[in-house]
């Protein structure tokens, strides 16, 4: 089924598929798998901010990504959409994530940082 291009927009942005990676596969999994396992291997966070006061982005990986995102950018709330497994596979060090993926929740409240959680099974048809 084809689909116009008025009904890929979002207000003023338009939604477009992407057609071929830089490095020319076709699998988007194959391509978001490489990105985060380059990510999480230098315990590093990727974000962009997409509008006024909204950051997307990977999950903090440490305390002083979190000060950061609060400091820098007046991160004052987070919507966390992973799953219960993938919180307790990549996890905020040292808060005892690993074992219980809600003690984000707490920690947040202690830096006065709203936590919403949504778990949503990523790559699959029902979670798009």
């Amino acid at each position: 089924a084809s689909v116009s291009a008025d009904d890929m927009r979002a207000g003023e942005v338009a939604l477009l598929p992407v057609a071929r990676f830089i490095d020319g596969n076709l699998l988007e999994e194959s391509h978001t798998g490489r990105y985060y396992s380059a990510l999480k291997s230098r315990q590093g966070i990727s974000f962009q901010q997409i509008v006024d006061r909204v950051l997307l982005g990977s999950c903090p990986r440490s305390r002083e990504q979190v000060f950061a995102l609060k400091k820098t950018h007046r991160v004052d709330c987070v919507l966390n959409l992973q799953t219960e497994e993938d919180c307790q596979n990549n996890f905020l060090a040292g808060i005892g994530m690993e074992k219980e993926a809600l003690t984000i929740d707490r920690f947040y409240q202690d830096h006065d940082i709203s936590y919403v959680w949504l778990p949503t099974r990523d790559m699959s048809t029902e979670g798009r």
